[in-house]
């Protein structure tokens, strides 16, 4: 027979268990659907740069605020391909995340990203304009921004501006939120078209 001290405890263990797992979790989930891949820039090399150029630093606005108080700034990760469910990468902080992104969607187009520059191979640089989730009278709100720049030697030979921006209704929890970021996020990272940037640039294939 269990002593009362050892039920209490039991009790107050099981109490705290389920005030975590109901608690608002620190970091937001961003599952990005790649499109399918074609190598059609197969041999090409590219050097990835992702800089913050963001007005407003803050990912989350008041009323999102309120409802992820204990929210790190980091971003949880995970990949998925057509209709797959995905999975889980790792968490980032948000440019380490956009650096993660695109050198996966750039390599499943055949491209090969170089972890230092080696010589005068064209730089992919990715200047992030805005990354903001708000919650608007029950409506999660969320836009971003960010320009694509295929620069060489220092010169900006092409660039594209990407945006996005959606809604969801909350329901209950962080589950619409989630849903919103993602879809934004794959969005607006499949809406980079590589082939007419390097066409703009006027770069000839190297395979």
């Amino acid at each position: 027979m269990k002593r009362p001290n050892q039920v209490y405890g039991f009790s107050l263990l099981l109490i705290t268990l389920i005030l975590i797992s109901c608690s608002p979790l620190p970091h937001l989930n961003v599952n990005y659907r790649m499109p399918s891949g074609t190598e059609g820039l197969k041999g090409r090399q590219l050097f990835l740069v992702v800089e913050d150029m963001r007005s407003d630093k803050d990912i989350l606005g008041p009323g999102a605020r309120e409802e992820f108080p204990s929210f790190s700034g980091n971003l949880s990760f995970s990949v998925a391909r057509e209709s797959e469910a995905g999975f889980k990468i790792g968490v980032y902080e948000l440019l380490g995340l956009y650096k993660e992104a695109c050198r996966r969607r750039l390599e499943n187009e055949g491209i090969q990203v170089v972890a230092a520059k080696q010589g005068s191979e064209p730089e992919l640089r990715i200047v992030l304009q805005e990354f903001h989730l708000d919650l608007v009278k029950r409506t999660w709100k969320a836009r971003m921004d960010y320009e694509a720049r295929l620069v060489q030697n220092g010169d900006v030979l092409a660039k594209q501006m990407i945006s996005a921006e959606g809604e969801r209704l909350k329901v209950m929890g962080q589950g619409q939120a989630d849903e919103l970021i993602s879809e934004i996020f794959t969005d607006t990272m499949n809406k980079l078209d590589l082939d007419r940037l390097f066409q703009q640039a006027g770069l000839k294939p190297t395979g």
